[in-house]
């Protein structure tokens, strides 16, 4: 198997990002099957890894064709006279986030790439240099007209998907809808099917309000059992409503494949908790694979090497898994289509023979 071109979108400057790339590809072994190319600024790579004092061997390129080996490679889309500021959120930060970016998403729709690992940046100075940007799931689903996503955080056997993933709880009213949260189960069912080969996968639904034990009284609870009520009529294995509390609170969520949160605070804060620096961020239904880490920026931690890179490894190897799954599941379907035209051939002599 060739080794997989992957790129890596450089995150906050003065965040931890370079930081947990170095460390990561500071082990050969991390090296071994992929080519890496970093989406940022040779410049502020240098600051880093001389903070790290670490020894990592990397390549300036001008495009992605020119990756041809297991070498980390930078595409520069900084200024070179760039000014790094460990540990601070600034303007300038917020620019060369957003520009790393843009490189990307031109190189993802230009088909050559079909990963991409982001790195945690600042919401707020992406903002303040002039973009309208909310996270990195809505910023590739705007760019490439995706209206049905979802952000789906993972480590092993726990997945937990967000129905309205940067949405505040006062504007929930917005995205709850039955047909929105319909979409949203589908999604999740094909995307367990199709990524993590599993063939019928059981799905939790979280409700919004925890104490109310009427399911006929709350409009929103109502679009979700009826959401539920007609996922099921599709035959994909729903259940709800739960308690976000006692569901995560009595391990209720090893009993299913996947759990379905209604917003952010309700999938971020049990996942947290449960699965510290070790789980990642992916994105289903885009036509590329976007993986994250769980990391945020930590400008407090930003050049102290205590950044793990754990999760920024399991956002890779994830990505890896995922690439040959579908692979798997693409192989499996063809062969259906060669089966199926066998049996129509056979049909066809046998009644030729009558």
């Amino acid at each position: 198997m060739s080794k997989i071109k992957i790129g890596i979108t450089q995150g906050d400057i003065n965040g931890i990002s370079y930081e947990i790339i170095i460390k990561n590809f500071s082990e050969p072994k991390n090296l071994s099957n992929i080519i890496p190319i970093i989406y940022g600024s040779s410049k502020v790579f240098s600051v880093h890894k001389k903070n790290t004092n670490l020894n990592v061997n990397s390549m300036i390129i001008n495009s992605v064709e020119e990756a041809k080996n297991s070498n980390l490679h930078i595409i520069n889309c900084n200024s070179e006279e760039i000014k790094v500021e460990i540990g601070r959120s600034t303007d300038v930060a917020g620019l060369a986030s957003f520009q790393a970016l843009e490189k990307s998403v031109s190189d993802l729709k230009d088909n050559k790439l079909n990963i991409i690992i982001t790195n945690p940046v600042d919401v707020h100075n992406i903002n303040e240099a002039g973009f309208d940007f909310i996270s990195h799931s809505n910023y590739f689903t705007s760019k490439f007209k995706v209206e049905n996503y979802l952000e789906i955080l993972v480590k092993d056997n726990l997945r937990i998907a967000i129905v309205c993933d940067s949405t505040s709880v006062s504007d929930l009213h917005l995205d709850l809808s039955s047909e929105i949260i319909l979409n949203k189960i589908e999604l999740l069912n094909k995307t367990l099917k199709k990524d993590f080969l599993l063939d019928r996968p059981k799905i939790a639904v979280l409700g919004l309000n925890p104490f109310n034990k009427n399911l006929n009284v709350d409009e929103k609870t109502v679009n979700i059992v009826n959401a539920i009520e007609m996922a099921n009529a599709k035959n994909i294995f729903v259940f709800g409503v739960y308690n976000a509390e006692d569901f995560f609170g009595n391990f209720e969520y090893n009993k299913f494949d996947a759990v379905l949160a209604m917003y952010h605070e309700q999938a971020y804060i049990p996942f947290k908790l449960l699965e510290r620096e070790e789980g990642i961020k992916y994105t289903a239904g885009l036509p590329f694979l976007h993986v994250s880490p769980i990391n945020e920026v930590s400008f407090d931690n930003a050049g102290k090497n205590l950044a793990s890179e754990i999760s920024f490894r399991h956002a890779i190897e994830f990505a890896l898994d995922v690439l040959k799954n579908r692979e798997y599941q693409d192989e499996i379907e063809k062969n259906k289509l060669k089966i199926g035209a066998f049996a129509e051939d056979i049909k066809s002599i046998n009644q030729i023979d009558e």
